[in-house]
């Protein structure tokens, strides 16, 4: 820790002092009453309010039954069918409550607490599909360092289900004595969005530990603000002050004391901040409307914390759009009475994280009004998808289908209006279809995570590949995805060589970069594709491809069993790193991250995970 936090911790200690005896003298959070000027404690008339999400079934073991359209969208490998399952979306959080525990049916471990809280969870090894040693072989301060590096924006729906099993998996503790692994998990939870698998696993750790771990506190302090509940949060947020003195710990401190009217105590916590030198805008700007009952405006860049969340509540202030707000927003956003676009934009989101359940997507999309000329984005795809679903017609179902998923490819949703098309697509046959219509398809069921449908139709272009020269051009460019997404069915490139296909991709330096990465991630399972092909490629590609060594070598040696989680999570850590999957980067280090999961044994989730970038590359 640095020299400057540790002068600072005295001076802490006597903030949080000061504010624990005003509190003890009756000046509790929201109902202390001062000397220090009139406060506005709740938001003027008329100020806008995003209610906090709408509770849904919490998480629970993987089915084997075929996940409907209505499925949430958290992804775990199926054994046996060829399908990708899905967990059911986190409950969110719900204000005013005690702690979200897991349900009747839902996933909870056995009833004997593990000898040392850090190793518990949510989930066993049997319903994860992770293995109960999976931290065996990496040391306890690098397990925690690694869970802390996963990003929380995450973009990939599979690498976001691996990083949430990973981190609710109860698994024997990595070797080491420091503390923390816990809290940075369920930390990790909640900045990914799983608010109540989050507070569900911090409830498995005693309350005396509770109570003196920083990270459980800052997890519990954060999930009561998202859930609107101050007074929660304003407990909790005294006790993290006394044990972390990290500036961070003060600004939630500051907030309290300001909502209780305790001016002195607040005045002290904000001048210890300022002498931090620590830098927040939103929280700035916000702070004089929660001290003097007026209006505040968000600077138009803000990012908001649970925190500066809580307090833009308090201040009536207008939020921002969807994509700077905390992901455990967007299921109250698409549940709430804002404008049909701003809900139907977070529904679409929080559906593709794993967080609001596909139908009530589907209950958006069919609010939308017909559009009378040709609609694009959002309308286009709601308009499609709502037509499909409603039309009796094969082949004018088809169009639709298709029109859903065309509109869903430049916006990267083919997974979320696939499963929202749910019979609709799955329902169509492949032997009705024009030629153009079945890669448009079968991509589509690949994206949502039906590999035998998408087969189903793949082997139909191939049967009129024989005597159809587009059929069998269209089998050539679907070729590479099917083996990347799907291992079981080896099959020859058919009617030519790979040479055509090569030559095809190396012509335009997008289709050369597409090209590129489909060679790389099928040599990581295996493939012999020969130098010569990646040479020619990665030289015509745009942009250049030049991966250094860094993303590589973070796996190190990696030996089947071994570091199960310490793969995983550099994995996700490393395709988050390398592109945002809308297409836009190299995905350099992908191929080593699918190759290192399938070394330790996660096959299944190797390839949903190449399967995603793949379709992001454009194949």
């Amino acid at each position: 820790m640095s020299s400057s936090n540790n002068s600072m911790r005295p001076r802490v200690a006597m903030a949080v002092a000061i504010a624990a005896a005003l509190a003890l003298s009756g000046a509790g959070p929201a109902l202390a009453q001062s000397g220090a000027g009139p406060m506005i404690l709740v938001p003027p008339p008329g100020a806008q309010r995003v209610p906090p999400p709408a509770a849904t079934p919490p998480l629970q073991a993987p089915s084997t039954q075929v996940p409907s359209a209505q499925a949430p969208s958290t992804l775990v490998p199926a054994p046996s069918t060829g399908q990708f399952l899905r967990l059911p979306a986190d409950p969110g959080l719900r204000p005013a409550q005690a702690p979200i525990m897991p349900q009747p049916g839902s996933v909870a471990v056995e009833s004997l607490a593990p000898l040392d809280p850090g190793s518990a969870g949510i989930l066993t090894s049997d319903q994860s599909g992770l293995p109960a040693d999976m931290w065996q072989g990496t040391p306890r301060a690098r397990a925690i360092d690694l869970v802390r590096a996963i990003p929380s924006t995450l973009p990939s729906p599979s690498a976001r289900s691996l990083a949430r099993r990973l981190l609710a998996t109860q698994a024997a503790l990595p070797e080491g004595t420091e503390p923390g692994l816990l809290g940075a998990r369920a930390a990790k939870l909640l900045e990914l969005g799983y608010a109540a698998d989050a507070l569900a696993l911090i409830q498995k750790a005693p309350g005396a530990d509770r109570a003196r771990d920083a990270g459980l506190l800052q997890a519990q302090v954060d999930a009561a603000f998202l859930a609107g509940d101050d007074d929660a949060a304003c407990a909790g947020a005294t006790a993290l002050a006394g044990l972390d003195d990290r500036p961070a710990t003060l600004k939630p401190l500051i907030y309290c004391r300001t909502l209780a009217k305790d001016g002195p105590g607040a005045q002290l916590a904000i001048d210890l901040w300022r002498d931090s030198g620590d830098s927040d805008p939103a929280f700035v700007a916000l702070l004089p409307a929660i001290a003097g009952g007026g209006r505040a405006s968000l600077p138009g860049d803000a990012a908001l914390t649970p925190l500066t969340l809580a307090m833009a509540r308090r201040a009536g202030a207008e939020l921002p759009g969807a994509g700077q707000l905390p992901v455990a927003l967007l299921p109250g956003i698409a549940r709430g009475s804002g404008p049909l676009e701003q809900r139907v934009l977070a529904a679409e989101k929080a559906e593709a994280l794993g967080l609001l359940a596909t139908a009530d997507l589907v209950a958006l999309y069919a609010q939308a009004t017909p559009a009378r000329d040709k609609p694009k984005g959002w309308l286009a795809r709601a308009n499609a998808v709502t037509a499909a679903l409603a039309e009796g017609d094969p082949a004018r179902r088809l169009l639709r289908v298709t029109e859903a998923l065309d509109a869903a490819a430049p916006d990267h949703l083919r997974a979320t209006v696939g499963r929202a098309l749910g019979g609709a697509l799955t329902g169509l046959r492949p032997e009705d279809a024009p030629i153009p219509a079945a890669p448009v398809v079968a991509r589509g069921l690949i994206a949502a995570g039906n590999m035998p449908r998408a087969f189903d139709w793949l082997n139909a272009l191939r049967l009129r590949a024989r005597g159809e020269a587009d059929a069998a051009f269209a089998v050539l460019d679907l070729w590479p995805l099917f083996q990347v997404a799907d291992g079981g069915q080896r099959f020859p490139w058919g009617l030519e060589s790979p040479g055509r296909w090569i030559r095809g991709q190396a012509e335009l330096p997008d289709r050369a970069l597409r090209g590129w990465t489909a060679f790389q991630l099928m040599a990581a399972f295996g493939w012999d594709v020969g130098p010569q092909a990646m040479t020619l490629l990665a030289a015509a590609a745009q942009p250049t491809v030049t991966c250094g060594p860094a993303a590589s070598d973070s796996f190190g040696t990696v030996e089947p069993g071994i570091r199960v989680a310490e793969i995983a999570a550099r994995a996700v850590t490393v395709v988050a790193s390398s592109s945002d999957m809308t297409g836009i980067g190299t995905f350099c280090g992908a191929d080593r991250a699918v190759q290192a999961l399938v070394r330790v044994g996660l096959e299944q989730e190797a390839r949903m995970l190449a399967a995603e970038i793949a379709l992001a590359a454009g194949l």
